[in-house]
């Protein structure tokens, strides 16, 4: 008997055969882009919360640089009255 000419089968796992889509399953790949979703979504929320706290480090000082222009405004008034 020639091995070549007979036909080989599939490997198989159970009674169905072994390919792709038993090998890396629906829920294996499910779980990949939730996974992935949830490091963009994690990501993403990082991002945020700095922009957050860098808008509001820029506010401060703002209001800081206005508090003491409004200090030294009072005092030459104050100056200018005595």
């Amino acid at each position: 008997m020639n091995d070549l000419a007979a036909p080989t089968a599939a490997p198989t796992v159970g009674s169905q055969p072994m390919n792709d889509r038993t090998v890396r399953s629906t829920p294996m790949y499910q779980i990949m882009y939730e996974e992935l979703a949830r490091s963009r979504m994690s990501e993403a929320q990082e991002e945020a919360e700095t922009y957050r706290r860098s808008r509001r480090l820029i506010a401060a000082r703002r209001w800081q640089r206005k508090a003491a222009q409004a200090a030294r405004r009072a005092r030459q008034a104050q100056n200018a009255i005595w």
